[in-house]
């Protein structure tokens, strides 16, 4: 870890702030601030370790008090207390709660234990300080119990303020030791993150916090499980963790060996069983056979006498039946495919209507389009206009020499249209010469406009007098307010005020003209027509053609006039049809399931019609059939496990001379196949197989083939797998040998880490303190046999081989777990270190105050060793009898776990000057207590306040 994150810029601090016992462990309310040195003074019983040990269920991650001895370890001068004493020491009465206040990067919450019934307790976490929570409690204002104080008030405070309630450990165990993991919800509950959590590392917890309470035992059993699971926990992936099956690989080479010499019989004995086997399948050809056909004649008749008069009534009746339906069936049909055919034609003719409609709507449509009128009155007055002139041409032309004088009356009219077309141009190309623009006054313009466009359009120089007469003339009239157009206040008819609009005229003059080259157009081309009539004298041709247009025009007016009658009957025609269609449709599904229901119906009226024959020939034969069969005698049990009758047998003379042919046979191979069996069972055995059984049955010899069977068809694959199992295990072996060796040299490097970081402490007269682990004797024995091995890829080792790593096995590790785990290997950690005065190296334990201090050391190095490196933990170490330490000792000590940022708790029965200035805060703790309290037994008092100091010291927490 940097120095930058040691110094607070990167770490996360996980701070345990304050304990609080409420009627629990002879306090009645006691408040202990944990993120602060203190000692604790006072005669031996009174709940000083007690006080202390009670952090143990607020840290271990445990809901009851079952095996408590081996838990909680809670020792006193008796030995160690059981589960109905602790119990009934930390939770008295219901009102008995233990809470715990931690501040992580979340925020600062609460966690507290209540007592529940069976020696179990609850845990509920509050996202709340303890100040917040603290009125659940005690009354500070009247310095009393709350009035309201149980567990149901907790509860509901907890809910109130989005807490939980749990008993579950595992979810217990995720949420205080690897919630710094999840979301921040998750996260908001981690008391003490761990680099994991698993069961293995919280057991490590216990064991390095247990180091506190357990000093004379912690050389042989605490430490070196603390050790090992620490060392563990430094392998990142489970994989890399020392978990060596040893008792499995004894177990698997027995197996192997028996799989080998099983494989092996079979393969040696493959011959007769393939003997066996053809002399079988040739035994069970001809039996099935003989069964088939038995069992086959056999049902024919009892199926042909079996109620044969009631089957003989019912197809009578259902034969009868499905003729009526078929009948009724086929009416039905007739009916809808008339009332089909009957709609088709409806439609159909109206199909052909609504053509006719749609092409005379769409023609008139694009007459309509094609005249370019705006309203139909004005194409109906065109319309009626080209039809006078037409009919009048028509006329002229039936005249004596009509032709002619339409041609020069043609001639006439095209001059006055290219006239017009000249003016036209004219004004469109300059404005300047019309008689509205030459007036330059807007109101005379506008009458001129709306008297007559053409005249306003016209092209013609005016004088200045004849300009004055104009304007003059167009001051008689005005415009009314309705819009009309009047000549001495009297309004004109028809005749509107229109605004003069130079560029509306343009506009319109362009229009007019459009219309005058179609007129010029038109008329060239009939003024060409009558000059070919002439010149090849084919008047009468002429005069058809006109007579022909003049209809197509009177044809196009009623169409025009009929207009919309015909669209309105095209919308009528078209819903009619779509109705019409709709109810064919109706109709047409109605005929298709009449027609499938006849046809299913005559199906089954003809499978009636023959069952009902097949009745009467039965009944004719049945009699004659059962005298045959009773002459057939069965010579060979029927026990092959067959239901299959064969479709090929009769019940005829021939079948039942067969069936006796075939019972003489089969008993000559059965005794062929029972001798083939004897022979091979006497040499092989198989699993499911009874090898000294006889074996008569047809069905019991089928089973025991089968399981031959199955075995030799899978013999090469079995050999080759024999063959891959054996690499396998002896690359499992090999593993083995190099995970042992692996693991101890890591033991080696993970002690030697730890030294390291305990040389740089000097206490008292104490220097170079080491950890010092034992291995196991037989472990290292073991390492040297492995290691002799010569492991070969599909050869076995030798037998001794594994006798000895079994004897090692049952001799040394957990015969639950059946591995070999670090904790296993390590005998015991014991510590050394160099006495100043003499240089002597000390191996040996010490008195208590020296194996205290160096405990110490130790419980604070291996605590950071359990969180990740960027987490900042400040937790109180226990240090019990402190007063069994010497000066320099105690000051060691304390400067120590203040280093590595933990606070020191500890206590001793009789008061020390030096204790209380180097820690710097204490307590008597019988003199505080509470004058009523709510348990007997639980009458403590201890407060923040109630604290002395001298003052915070420079090694403070």
């Amino acid at each position: 870890m940097t120095d930058l994150a040691y110094d607070g810029l990167l770490a996360e601090e996980y701070v345990l702030k304050r304990l609080v016992y409420v009627n629990s462990a002879n306090h009645a309310y006691s408040e202990f601030l944990l993120d602060e040195h203190l000692a604790m003074f006072g005669r031996n019983n009174v709940g000083k370790t007690a006080s202390l040990a009670g952090t143990k269920l607020l840290l271990f991650p445990e809901v009851n008090f079952s095996n408590c001895e081996e838990k909680f370890r809670f020792v006193g001068n008796g030995g160690t207390y059981n589960q109905e004493d602790s119990y009934e020491f930390y939770f008295p009465e219901a009102i008995s709660f233990i809470t715990l206040e931690v501040q992580n990067p979340e925020g600062t919450f609460c966690m507290i234990l209540y007592k529940t019934f069976g020696y179990t307790y609850g845990r509920m976490f509050v996202p709340v300080a303890y100040d917040e929570l603290k009125a659940i409690f005690w009354n500070c204002e009247k310095n009393q119990f709350s009035e309201d104080l149980s567990v149901k008030a907790v509860k509901q405070f907890v809910i109130a303020n989005d807490g939980l309630q749990t008993s579950d450990p595992s979810e217990i165990r995720a949420l205080m030791f690897e919630g710094m993991r999840g979301t921040k919800k998750q996260r908001r509950f981690c008391v003490l993150p761990m680099k994991d959590a698993r069961p293995d590392s919280i057991e490590a917890f216990r064991n390095i916090y247990q180091l506190a309470f357990d000093i004379k035992n912690s050389e042989k059993s605490t430490l070196p499980k603390a050790i090992a699971t620490l060392l563990e926990m430094g392998r990142g992936r489970d994989e890399e963790r020392l978990s060596a099956d040893l008792l499995n690989i004894a177990d698997d080479y027995r197996e192997l060996v028996s799989k080998q010499d099983q494989l092996q019989t079979l393969k040696n004995n493959e011959p007769g069983f393939k003997r066996l086997l053809a002399h079988f399948n040739q035994l069970t050809d001809s039996h099935k056979e003989y069964t088939v056909i038995y069992k086959t004649l056999r049902h024919l008749l009892d199926n042909a006498k079996e109620s044969f008069e009631e089957r003989k009534q019912r197809v009578s009746s259902a034969a009868k039946e499905a003729t009526e339906e078929k009948i009724n069936a086929e009416k039905a049909a007739t009916d809808a495919n008339s009332e089909v055919i009957k709609l088709g034609g409806k439609i159909e003719e109206l199909e052909n209507g609504l053509k006719y409609t749609v092409k005379r709507v769409q023609d008139t449509k694009n007459l309509y389009t094609s005249l370019g009128f705006s309203t139909v009155d004005e194409t109906l007055a065109a319309l009626d206009k080209s039809y006078i002139e037409k009919d009048s041409t028509l006329r002229v032309f039936q005249q004596e020499d009509g032709v002619r004088k339409q041609l020069a009356s043609d001639l006439e009219t095209l001059k006055r249209l290219q006239s017009s077309q000249r003016e036209l141009n004219a004004y469109i190309s300059d404005q300047s010469g019309s008689i509205a623009h030459q007036l330059d006054d807007t109101d005379s313009a506008s009458v001129i406009s709306s008297l007559n466009k053409n005249l306003a359009l016209t092209v013609v120089l005016m004088t200045e007098d004849q300009i004055g007469i104009v304007k003059n003339f167009t001051a008689l009239f005005a415009q009314e307010n309705s819009g009309y157009l009047t000549f001495l206040d009297k309004p004109i008819k028809d005749t509107l005020y229109e605004q003069y609009d130079p560029i509306g005229l343009v506009e319109e003059a362009r229009i007019k003209l459009e219309l005058v080259n179609k007129q010029i157009r038109e008329l060239d081309a009939k003024i060409e027509e009558q000059r070919k009539a002439l010149k090849s004298n084919n008047i009468e041709e002429l005069i058809k053609k006109t007579s022909d247009e003049l209809k197509r025009l009177s044809r196009d007016r009623d169409d025009i006039r009929s207009l919309n009658s015909m669209i309105k009957k095209q919308e009528e025609d078209e819903n009619r049809l779509i109705a019409l269609k709709r109810e064919l449709t109706s109709h047409e599904i109605r005929l298709e399931e009449v027609r499938n229901s006849l046809l299913q119906l005559t199906g089954v009226a003809s499978e009636k019609q023959q069952a009902l024959q097949c009745i009467s020939d039965e009944e004719k034969s049945l009699s004659r059939y059962e005298n045959v069969f009773k002459s057939i005698q069965r010579h060979a049990d029927i026990d092959f496990a067959i239901d299959e009758l064969s479709q090929d047998v009769s019940l005829d003379e021939k079948w039942f001379e067969k069936l006796n042919s075939l019972s003489m046979g089969i008993a000559s191979q059965h005794t062929n196949v029972a001798s083939d069996l004897y022979q091979l069972l006497s040499s092989v055995q198989i699993e499911g197989v009874e090898q000294h059984r006889k074996y008569d049955a047809l069905s019991d010899i089928s089973k025991v083939i089968d399981r031959f069977s199955g075995e030799y068809a899978t013999l090469q694959y079995d050999l080759e797998q024999l063959n891959t199992s054996i690499s396998t295990h002896n690359q499992f072996v090999s593993n083995l040998i190099s995970e042992l060796k692996t693991s101890k040299q890591f033991l080696t490097n993970f002690i030697g880490g730890i030294n390291e970081e305990l040389n740089n402490k000097h206490v008292s007269n104490l220097s170079e303190i080491n950890l010092r682990p034992e291995i196991n004797s037989r472990f290292e024995s073991l390492l040297a046999t492995l290691e002799k091995q010569d492991i070969s890829d599909e050869t076995l080792l030798e037998p001794e081989f594994y006798q000895s790593l079994t004897r090692f096995a049952n001799s040394y590790f957990d015969k639950k777990s059946r591995k070999l785990k670090m904790h296993d290997i390590i005998q015991a950690v014991n510590y050394e270190y160099t006495l100043e005065e003499t240089g002597e190296r000390v191996k040996k334990s010490q008195s208590g105050g020296t194996t205290s201090t160096i405990t110490a050391f130790v419980l604070s190095v291996l605590l950071k060793k359990i969180t990740p490196d960027y987490v900042a933990l400040k937790m109180p170490i226990i240090v019990d009898e402190v007063g069994t330490l010497d000066f320099k000792n105690t000051n060691a000590t304390i400067q120590q776990i203040a280093e590595h940022g933990f606070s020191i708790f500890c206590a001793t029965p009789t008061f020390s000057g030096y204790i209380s200035r180097n820690v710097g805060r204490w307590i008597m703790i019988d003199r505080a207590k509470i004058s009523s309290p709510l348990v007997a037994k639980c009458h403590m008092h201890i407060l923040p306040e109630h604290i002395e100091s001298f003052g915070r010291k420079a090694n403070a927490a």
